[in-house]
């Protein structure tokens, strides 16, 4: 079975992109209002970048300047589904502009632990991404 690694959906209030530039690395970029609709991609996504490297913890990156707000269900729902993955997660990274959203994000971290840091800083933001990328051997196209 081939696994396309960079996969874009829109939906009614939100862009969601997320991609794999590297074994063992997941990124995503969502644009508007997050809804439950945005969880079950974002976590097959994170399962199929887990399998690609079973036994290795996976990097995640999430630009989500763009994101304007979410619904609380989005967020209930996203903690429930990343709990029993987080034994598989290295680090969740997001870059945020949102206040309302770091809020969520904050919250969220309650509950899923100290992996999850989120931030308003695009250069330390991006330099960890990029040697996550070249840590985990670029895939063709990236």
């Amino acid at each position: 079975m081939t696994t396309t690694w960079d996969r874009t959906i829109t939906l009614p209030k939100s862009t969601l992109r997320w991609w794999s530039p590297a074994r063992g690395v997941l990124c995503s970029e969502i644009t508007g209002h997050m809804t439950v609709e945005v969880v079950e991609p974002l976590i097959t996504s994170f399962v199929a970048v887990y399998d690609d490297r079973p036994g290795n913890k996976v990097k995640t990156f999430h630009d989500w300047r763009a994101a304007t707000g979410y619904d609380s269900a989005a967020r209930v729902a996203y903690t429930e589904a990343a709990k029993p993955l987080m034994v598989h997660v290295d680090t969740i990274e997001f870059l945020l502009a949102s206040r309302i959203v770091a809020m969520g994000v904050e919250v969220a971290k309650i509950v899923l632990g100290q992996a999850l840091s989120a931030s308003v800083d695009w250069p330390t933001f991006e330099r960890r991404r990029q040697e996550a990328i070249e840590a985990g051997g670029r895939r063709p196209g990236f």
